[in-house]
């Protein structure tokens, strides 16, 4: 059994699984100063570290003691899939048995024993960022569910066939029998809605709507449904009830005193979610992907608020903000609210509000008051 590299710094993890202590040694030495380096020199202990560490990449050797690396690389697959997954081998002579194996293990990469030098630390830098990627896909898909889910409106996200993707719990409230009843909100639909509503997209118009009537568990709900397109394969679906003999206005009024608020978000699907969830509140929207946009419109005019949201890597977007506007109202939205470097903003006057927040919590700290 291998002893524990300890690290006091939050490097990323790899794991490094073979029964040749020289191969341990040789990688050992390879990325410690970069990585915190667990070794293993068997399958079953490297499981029991899989379960008491938070994985990155684990490099195994197929040779093990009692199991092959292929085997426990498949285990891990299943086990934890986010796991980059590399096999060391020095025995695959057939191009069959090398497929066979990274079907098997569902690895990310192979590599023949012996390597040459700097191959190794190449793909494990590849995979590294491939990791980082995924993972940030990840937390990006995490905060646009939340956000979909927080917005009182019924809204749903479907293929342009009418068959359901997501839908909130506003939704799934408002037809009470859904999903139980099946996935396709086409067949919800007066016969020939939905393609006349697809087609209008088709077109090439930004969003097509109309007022009809949708099946519920205890028959039609009148609403107004706008669908936007959102991708070439999907589009958003946003439902408002109506009360009997009301239509939809054609256009929206934001009324007297709507507050100008400028949303900094580079990703397309949360500044649509927080433009819905604002707009009908009685606030207007300006939408910029980065922080030269964001700068751009304000250099045009102030607004009276720019909200951002993130993790605390996105400090920098608001400093570059107030070191070009310093009495720039600006809300930052974070799951990192306590850590003393966001805490920093406030002492300049930045408003914050934690991730993940309700509608509620999102409208009281818009217009500058403290949720309950």
């Amino acid at each position: 059994m291998f002893a524990v590299k300890a690290t006091a710094s939050p490097l990323p993890v790899l794991l490094v699984v073979d029964d040749d202590e020289l191969v341990i040694d040789g990688l050992e030495a390879t990325f410690e100063d970069d990585f915190q380096v667990l070794t293993a020199g068997s399958a079953e202990r490297a499981r029991e570290l899989v379960a008491e560490h938070s994985i990155d990449i684990v490099i195994s050797d197929d040779r093990l003691p009692q199991e092959s690396g292929v085997s426990f690389l498949g285990w891990l697959a299943t086990a934890q899939p986010t796991v980059v997954r590399i096999l060391l081998t020095g025995f695959f002579s057939e191009p069959g048995d090398v497929r066979q194996a990274i079907n098997q293990g569902r690895m990310w990469h192979y590599m023949r024993k012996p390597w040459e030098a700097g191959a190794m630390e190449n793909i494990v830098n590849r995979a590294l960022e491939s990791k980082q990627q995924a993972q940030a896909l990840l937390d990006a898909e995490k905060r646009y569910r939340g956000l979909f889910s927080s917005v009182p409106t019924p809204l749903f996200t479907a293929d342009l066939d009418g068959k359901g993707r997501m839908w909130n719990p506003a939704f799934a409230d408002m037809l009470q029998d859904w999903p139980g009843a099946g996935l396709s909100i086409a067949e919800r639909l007066p016969a020939g809605s939905w393609a006349s509503l697809v087609a209008g997209l088709r077109d090439g118009e930004e969003e097509a709507t109309q007022d009809l009537g949708i099946r519920a568990a205890d028959g039609k709900v009148a609403v107004h449904l706008t669908l936007r397109k959102d991708a070439a394969d999907e589009v958003t679906g946003i439902v408002r009830i109506l009360q009997d003999g009301q239509r939809a206005s054609p256009a929206r009024s934001t009324g007297v005193g709507a507050k100008h608020i400028l949303v900094l978000d580079e990703n397309v699907s949360q500044r649509r979610l927080l433009r819905r969830a604002l707009e009908r509140s009685a606030f207007e929207l300006l939408e910029a992907e980065g922080l030269p946009q964001c700068l751009q419109i304000l250099a045009q005019g102030p607004a009276e608020l720019v909200l951002l949201q993130g993790e605390r890597e996105q400090i920098p977007l608001v400093e570059g903000i107030l070191e070009r506007h310093p009495d720039q109202v600006v809300l930052f939205c974070t799951p990192d609210v306590d850590h003393s470097s966001v805490q920093a903003l406030a002492t300049r006057g930045v408003r914050l509000l934690a991730m993940p927040y309700s509608l509620n919590a999102l409208l009281e700290a818009v217009r500058g008051q403290s949720p309950d």
